[in-house]
């Protein structure tokens, strides 16, 4: 996968988060503390709004997508694992049906989002039955920034792009983590997994999105249910060498730094995509030095303005 590049941050989050993982469990909804400096502040206008959703469609307590992030002390972990008979392995392994149901004392597991759709399922669950919600397990020694990370993961406040959701899917898939591929997976729905499934099997367009998706700006323009269309006009040839043009204009822009790659935004994209460099060389060029992600090339290299207007 060499079209696949990633910041040294998001390789060092990746291999935390495969590390700290701990696998899945049912833990019943008292059981789940949060942290007020993690968590958000309880709304009931929130909690209502849920509660209706839940009556009218179900909790989906084990949905991948609605599943709450909790971190846990191993020791504190593995006494429940030990209370409840259960292998750590079955964690990770146990298919949803056979998920395992754990018990942790007061204070134990604290969650680190998902404050709403619990209070609001103490609500609508019953507590005359067995009622749970899936929780995935993290060991709590895991660092700010995953935790930061985990937070925006599991948050439904603002729907990732579909460039997004399909990088996260690549990046999981390089990195053999199953779970992390599936749950990025979960938010797509059957018709756009179709779509992405036949990108798969196309080896040279699959790895040109993933070049030109490295690049963050260009994320939000992907659509993934026009990826029926692109891979139907059998132009592969033409595209592969678009995306590829596309990628390396950016990519040179930087001096094929991963990290300033990691910082070229959106509006950067915007502003600069749909001038004539030569034309407008004085603006293109101020835009250059008005952009931060390109500011730090800009100090160390007289190139950039060439590079632009060169093309």
């Amino acid at each position: 996968m060499e079209s696949l590049q990633f910041t040294q941050r998001e390789t060092q989050l990746a291999t935390e988060r495969r590390l700290k993982f701990q696998g899945t469990a049912k833990v019943s909804p008292d059981e789940i503390q949060f942290d007020s400096q993690i968590s958000r502040q309880l709304d009931q206008r929130n909690v209502n709004r849920l509660c209706n959703i839940f009556q009218e469609e179900g909790c989906q307590n084990l949905a991948v997508a609605h599943r709450v992030p909790g971190i846990v002390a191993r020791h504190h972990l593995v006494a429940a694992l030990q209370s409840a008979n259960v292998t750590a392995r079955a964690l990770l392994i146990n298919p949803e049906a056979e998920m395992p149901y754990l018990r942790f004392p007061h204070g134990q597991l604290r969650g680190l989002h998902g404050r709403h759709r619990i209070a609001a399922g103490l609500e609508v669950l019953s507590p005359y039955t067995d009622r749970w919600w899936a929780v995935d397990l993290y060991l709590d020694d895991i660092g700010d920034d995953l935790k930061t990370s985990l937070v925006e993961e599991y948050s439904n406040e603002k729907p990732p792009s579909d460039g997004e959701i399909y990088r996260k899917i690549r990046q999981y898939a390089s990195d053999r983590n199953l779970y992390g591929e599936l749950r990025w997976r979960a938010r797509l729905c059957p018709d756009s997994l179709t779509r992405l499934d036949a990108l798969n099997k196309n080896t040279r367009l699959r790895h040109a999105f993933d070049g030109v998706l490295a690049i963050p700006g260009h994320r939000k323009a992907m659509r993934i249910s026009m990826l029926a269309r692109v891979i139907a006009v059998k132009y592969d040839e033409e595209i592969v060498h678009y995306l590829n043009y596309v990628k390396d204009f950016w990519f040179a822009l930087v001096d094929n730094d991963p990290a300033l790659v990691a910082k070229i935004d959106q509006q950067t994209v915007e502003e600069l995509q749909l001038m004539a460099p030569r034309a407008e060389a004085k603006v293109v060029t101020g835009l250059c030095l008005a952009a931060r992600p390109l500011q730090t090339l800009i100090r160390t290299s007289g190139r950039l303005s060439g590079s632009v207007c060169g093309r």
